[in-house]
């Protein structure tokens, strides 16, 4: 090994010169170079990284990656080129990687920057414990099972098993919370199909590993080969089977896993759909997130009214202008039942603008108001012997003369027999 260029170094999450980075893995060939991951795991795809400068080509060149899916199960892969990258995708025949060997022979150098291993972004699975090498895993990659019997090679390539205990389980991880509109799960139908019948599916926003936790409505009694469809899209982020309850032991077996997406409509989200959000566009399934809320409504999920505001974000305040001191609509600002009086409706639904003045014969000055609501304006004050006629009527003369008009008020203003009455003037009653 050279120096400064440690094994360790080609899993330290550097890449480049090693010269600037002190961050490649040097070797003198022949070499070896071994990562142990100790147990099997999933992947997507392995990236082996050159170094980043030109002139050393040669010691990315003539190499062997040999990669373990189990202990006793190799595949093996030359790298020849001269590219800075080599890049290892999974394929049918290899889907897991527990160790992986780079090599190299002849003489020279064989330097390796970095060694990443990336697992699908989603779907990671578990189980109580593995048989042979049924992983959890192999519930979600889409082999067909087959009339497996006692043979374990053909049983392993298709389904997920555990060995014999008293409370077997296996579970999906979605990767974050989803909205599910159903879920196939297939078990083993052979002469051993009694690892696949009387079991309990549960779904949840946690991991459950063992525990049989969970409301009723998130537990579902299923035989095998069954589709579990849910009355609405269900929100949910692990996925959890198990036999029901038993005291003896026994194994669990999962061939397959399907998950089918589900979707709210517009305006609605969450567990079942159940809750609502006012965005102008779709709103998260999970969160109810908006990019951008309807006028009259606020909060990252919209689901807040305006209160004594209204427009996009609850920018604009009422007036405060509204008849019976209502609020205004939360949408566009209108008071929705007219103004208080003083404020003209008809031009402003708003009920910011103040009530026009027009000359009212008789109306004493400055004493106008209209109705708040209609094109209506009436005297609140007429002058001595007129009295107001309501909104758009003016002052009405009250045309006073028999003691017995009952439209005028009349004062005594003498004492004994004789009397003398004189005309108040005014409306009875206002």
């Amino acid at each position: 090994m050279n120096h400064n260029y440690d094994p360790h170094n080609a899993i330290d999450g550097l890449k480049g010169s090693p010269d600037e980075c002190n961050c490649c893995a040097g070797f003198n060939r022949p070499a070896t170079l071994t990562i142990d991951l100790k147990t099997p795991y999933h992947f997507s795809h392995i990236v082996l990284h050159a170094r980043s400068e030109t002139g050393f080509e040669d010691h990315f060149r003539n190499l062997n990656l040999a990669v373990k899916s189990t202990a006793s199960t190799e595949q093996s892969y030359p790298i020849s080129a001269t590219n800075k990258t080599f890049i290892l995708s999974a394929s049918k025949a290899l889907q897991d990687v527990q160790s992986i060997v780079i090599s190299s022979t002849g003489v020279g150098f064989m330097v390796i920057c970095e060694v990443e291993i990336f697992q699908p972004d989603v779907n990671l699975t578990s189980q109580s414990s593995t048989y042979s090498t049924c992983f959890a895993h192999n519930a979600i990659n889409a082999e067909t099972f087959t009339n497996a019997g006692f043979n374990d090679q053909l049983l392993c390539q298709a389904c997920s098993a555990t060995t014999f205990e008293t409370d077997p389980w296996w579970e999906l991880d979605l990767g974050s919370l989803k909205l599910l509109k159903q879920i196939k799960v297939f078990g083993r139908t052979d002469i051993l199909s009694s690892q696949s019948t009387n079991i309990e599916l549960r779904i949840s926003n946690t991991s459950l590993g063992e525990s049989r936790n969970g409301t009723p409505e998130n537990i579902l009694t299923i035989s095998m080969q069954q589709i579990v469809l849910f009355d609405g899209p269900r929100l949910a982020r692990i996925i959890n089977i198990k036999h029901a309850r038993t005291t003896v032991d026994t194994i669990l077996t999962v061939c397959q896993v399907d998950v089918y997406a589900g979707d709210c409509l517009k305006g609605t989200y969450g567990d079942a759909c159940s809750r609502s959000c006012h965005c102008k566009d779709t709103c998260d399934y999970a969160t109810g997130d908006c990019s951008a809320c309807l006028p009259g409504w606020t909060s990252a999920s919209c689901d807040k009214a305006c209160v004594g505001s209204y427009g996009e974000n609850c920018s604009y305040l009422c007036t405060g202008n509204c008849r019976n001191n209502e609020t205004c609509n939360t949408e566009n600002g209108h008071c929705s039942h007219g103004c208080k009086p003083g404020y003209d409706f008809s031009k402003d639904p708003l009920c910011n603008t103040v009530c026009r003045h027009i000359n009212i014969p008789h109306c004493v000055s400055g004493q106008q108001q209209c109705d708040g609501f209609s094109d209506g304006i009436m005297c609140t004050q007429c002058e001595p012997g007129y009295h107001s006629g309501g909104y758009n009527q003016g002052c009405i003369d009250y045309n006073c003369t028999f003691e017995s008009d009952s439209t005028c008020a009349w004062t005594d203003v003498t004492s004994g027999d004789d009397f003398d009455w004189t005309l108040t003037y005014g409306a009875r009653g206002l």
